[in-house]
């Protein structure tokens, strides 16, 4: 009985010391570090496609072309019949990734790697693949090709998932070194950042490296709405939950 005394009061103890949430800290950025790197890993190492929008014009070999291309593929294609006109359309707001051009002797995969480079990189392949199974030409064009910079849109990416982190960091570093801003000027101040990091990021990359040419006004308020959108995230779960706000702004 003595001894369970001794252990609740010890437990007591270290709640009551920083070490309870250094210690909690410790398991949450360990899980937070698995989570980030599995999640990144699993969704970009092997993507594993499923259910490819896709469009199809006329239907000549249709069924044996596209059943060549699904098998190669390890899935299934959702197909969308249409003439090549509203194909187009469809592409151009990425309703579907593909066109398969079936009118000709020679048949046309069109691909749009600005819509997704794997996925365009998948096609061409499984395309070439099944033609050559099937003893057809097909003839593979990028509609939309990433810009010479960036040929594997990683650019793009790190982009966004820069103006996503350092968004809630930003965040983060208002609630630690700035605790006395009323809630007025703390969002003030997230839009401050946000903007500058915006148009930061936009120099950097397009001005200063070259990689991707940027719509400038479209790409700086996009990147500073993504910012501030994530800080705004954390700032309201700081403002619910206090120091454990990280938990829920990652998850």
């Amino acid at each position: 009985m003595a001894s369970t005394e001794v252990q609740r009061g010890r437990w007591r103890a270290f709640r009551e010391s920083p070490f309870f949430p250094a210690a909690v800290l410790v398991l949450i950025v360990a899980a937070a570090a698995a989570l980030f790197a599995g999640s990144y890993t699993f969704a970009m190492a092997n993507p594993t496609p499923h259910s490819v929008p896709l469009a199809v014009v006329g239907t000549r070999h249709d069924p044996a072309l596209v059943a060549e291309m699904e098998q190669a593929a390890g899935t299934a294609f959702e197909l969308h019949q249409s003439n090549y006109d509203e194909a187009l359309q469809a592409v151009e707001g990425q309703r579907v990734f593909g066109v398969l051009d079936l009118r000709g002797d020679v048949f046309r995969l069109d691909v749009t790697s600005a819509s997704g480079a794997s996925v365009a990189q998948l096609l061409e392949q499984v395309g070439q693949k099944a033609g050559a199974s099937l003893g057809m030409a097909i003839v593979v064009t990028d509609l939309k090709p990433l810009q010479r910079g960036d040929p594997r849109g990683l650019a793009l990416f790190y982009v966004t998932l820069a103006s996503i982190v350092i968004g809630f960091v930003g965040a983060i570093q208002l609630s630690v070194h700035a605790k006395a801003l009323n809630p007025a000027e703390r969002i003030g101040f997230t839009i401050a950042y946000s903007l500058l990091g915006g148009f930061a990021i936009v120099a950097v990359v397009d001005w200063l490296l070259g990689a991707v040419r940027f719509p400038v006004v479209e790409a700086w308020l996009i990147l500073a709405l993504t910012m501030f959108t994530s800080g705004m995230v954390f700032t309201m779960f700081n403002a619910l939950l206090g120091r454990w706000a990280m938990v829920p702004t990652w998850v």
